[in-house]
This record gives structure tokens, sequence and C-alpha cells, in this order.
């Protein structure tokens, strides 16, 4: 589905969708299978943002012998940032790309929007690169209810990295 993603951001659409992608697993007995990886995923283009956030990546915390990111987010280009949120910490992992200027990152990840991020019932998950912020949760979302909430983190997601982007902006245009 596609459409706009709320009055606070009028030219702002986003793309609400299923996603899968499977991951090739090798048994003892050499015998190949594909673990399928569900998600729901919400799809927002703020492009502005690129040289200010070149990888943004929050996501599930994995346990001792888990990967990171469902197995898709490389750490090898990205640095691990701890939050003041023990709650958060707890949670979620934030990696960002090893050129990431830390002041930007500090005022995006205000104690606010960490708070929210932290008492957030579905627990959204985001990566913002190249332009394109994917919020996500790794498991199907079906009904209305649950498709709101993400909707609704995807808005404010959304609206922390514009308001960041739009206010360096002005901060330069001065």
């Amino acid at each position: 589905m596609q459409g706009p993603l709320g009055e606070e951001l009028p030219d702002v659409t986003c793309g609400l969708g299923h996603y899968t992608w499977f991951e090739r697993k090798r048994a003892d007995d050499n015998t190949v299978r594909w673990v399928p990886h569900h998600c729901t995923i919400c799809v927002v283009d703020i492009e502005p943002g690129i040289t200010m956030f070149p990888g943004v990546f929050l996501a599930r915390r994995r346990g001792l012998f888990g990967r990171l990111g469902g197995g898709w987010l490389s750490t090898g280009t990205r640095r691990k940032v701890e939050l003041e949120s023990a709650l958060l910490h707890e949670r979620r992992e934030l990696w960002v790309q090893r050129s990431q200027d830390d002041l930007l990152l500090r005022e995006l990840f205000s104690p606010s929007f960490v708070s929210w991020l932290a008492e957030h019932p579905l627990e959204p998950c985001f990566e913002y690169r190249a332009g394109t912020l994917v919020v996500y949760q790794e498991r199907k979302l079906e009904d209305a209810g649950h498709l709101g909430w993400l909707l609704d983190a995807t808005r404010v997601i959304a609206g922390r990295l514009a308001s960041e982007v739009a206010e360096a902006g002005s901060g330069r245009a001065a």
C-alpha cells in the first residue's frame, strides 16, 4: 500500500507492506534449507538527510550468539553507539556508519525521542540510509491496530529526521 504519511508531514508519502527474505542454512548432513524471515515494513524517502545521516540502524538486540538485524545488517563499516537509556539498551542496538557526525546523531536522538523509542509498544526498529527510511517489525503485522502503530511510529521517526534536516538547513542558510 502507498499513501500519505499524515497531516503532520503533508508532502511525505510512505509505502507499507510485508517483506520476506530467505536465509540459506546448511545442516550437519550438508543439506541446504531456506529459512524465511517475515517483516512488515514502512518505507519513506527523506533524501535531504543523506549527507547528515549516512547510515543509522536501530535494530533489535540479539543474544550472545544471535546476529544483528536478522542477519542482513553487516557491521563491518559501522560502529556501535550507546544511548543514555537502560530500557532502550536492553532491547535494541544502535549502529551508525563510521563517518557519522556524533553531534548530529545526539541531536537526532534527543532524550524525548529516546524515551519514546524505549516505551513504544511495538518496539520499532529502523534503518535510514541513502535517503530512505525503513521502519520495520521482524514479523507480519496483519491487524489494523498494529499496522496503525507502525504507521504512527514511522510518522514520528520520519518527523524527527525531517526536523533535524530542516533545522540544519535553516542554520546553514543564516
